[in-house]
């Protein structure tokens, strides 16, 4: 164990979504932006649920209250950490996400548009309270208020920590059957009837389309390379990127099962996009699991999708509790629960250092 937190870093990075809103599931209509109240028992749109601690009530309970003050804000004050800590114990609602998030993507996700005092503001953490909304960026606090205060919802008290009770997880290959392995392949703008794909020895299928080429392995391992060329305008900036590298996401049971894509992280470098996205089950992540989108000169060019239909298998593993798990990192280190692949498609979850 003491190693194991050692070795493994999950870059909790959460950023957006965690980046995956499209609106709705932050899938834009499915990948999500997905997030969820600490402790949900259902799946939100903003941040990730922490699997090892206990419910506090589901996300959409507060998804409107998040979106209306990201959208109303009009009062920006860094504030200390004593400050975090005191709204956190008054009742607030914490949400974490993957790595540092746009406020801009928070808010897509939430189908809102924020105000522009959330200009240039990234969301590592945050804490939604009756006083407004508290940030944590990764490096400080501060803290965003509304003309109007803010009336929460009953919500379900958590309990102590004795350690987590966390389910093992199975996937499947049944996105290499009809009807899903059409709609992957019109997900990613092939011909779903194209005479022009073969299977390898190992399973692997390859489409051809011209340029482009498509290889899906049953383990869940999708490749998209696309070397066209095209006189269409390119995409232009960010956003626009996001929304194209989200659209080409295949959506739907078959290929994420009960979990979904949340945010990673977006680089930017000299006309290239890399928009990674990681998948998350019942608030954990599939470690080593991540889907990784490159757009050049406004054009998707490449894709590493790694499809994960998981499902909780039922059997169940305690967990040591959190704070001997904190106990065994540097200071100011945290754990999170994480999966990892032992084999035949069973994933065990663990406590993951960040």
């Amino acid at each position: 164990m003491r190693e194991r937190l050692k070795s493994y870093t999950i870059v909790i990075l959460f950023m957006s979504l965690v980046w995956l809103a499209m609106m709705n599931w932050f899938y834009w209509s499915d990948v999500r932006l997905d997030a969820e109240a600490e402790g949900a028992e259902t799946p939100g749109r903003v941040a990730v649920i922490d699997a090892a601690r206990p419910v506090a009530g589901d996300f959409d309970s507060y998804r409107v209250h998040l979106g209306e003050l990201f959208a109303a804000a009009d009062t920006r004050m860094e504030i200390s950490r004593r400050e975090w800590d005191a709204a956190l114990a008054d009742g607030g609602v914490y949400f974490r996400f993957l790595c540092p998030t746009p406020a801009w993507l928070v808010a897509e996700g939430l189908s809102f548009e924020e105000s522009d005092i959330f200009g240039g503001v990234e969301v590592f953490e945050m804490i939604l309270s009756e006083d407004g909304l508290f940030v944590f960026d990764g490096g400080g606090y501060t803290h965003f208020s509304a003309p109007l205060p803010v009336v929460l919802p009953e919500r379900a008290a958590a309990g102590g920590d004795n350690g987590a009770l966390v389910s093992y997880a199975v996937t499947s290959s049944r996105f290499m059957e009809e009807p899903y392995l059409s709609e992957l392949l019109e997900s990613l703008a092939f011909n779903p009837n194209t005479n022009f794909r073969y299977t390898q020895t190992d399973g692997e299928m390859v489409v051809v389309d011209d340029a482009r080429t498509l290889h899906i392995n049953p383990n869940g391992r999708v490749v998209y390379l696309d070397a066209t060329s095209y006189d269409d305008e390119p995409v232009t900036n960010e956003r626009e990127a996001v929304r194209l590298c989200l659209g080409m996401t295949p959506r739907g049971d078959a290929f994420w099962g009960d979990g979904q894509l949340v945010f990673n992280s977006v680089e930017s470098l000299d006309g290239e996009l890399s928009l990674a996205l990681t998948y998350v089950l019942n608030g954990a992540a599939f470690l080593d699991w991540q889907t990784v989108f490159t757009v050049r000169s406004g054009i998707l060019r490449e894709a590493v999708i790694y499809l994960a239909p998981a499902a909780l298998s039922g059997e169940m593993v305690r967990l040591m509790p959190r704070e001997r798990a904190e106990s065994l990192l540097p200071p100011g280190r945290r754990v999170c629960v994480g999966y990892s692949a032992v084999g035949g498609g069973v994933w065990a979850p663990d406590w993951y250092g960040y």
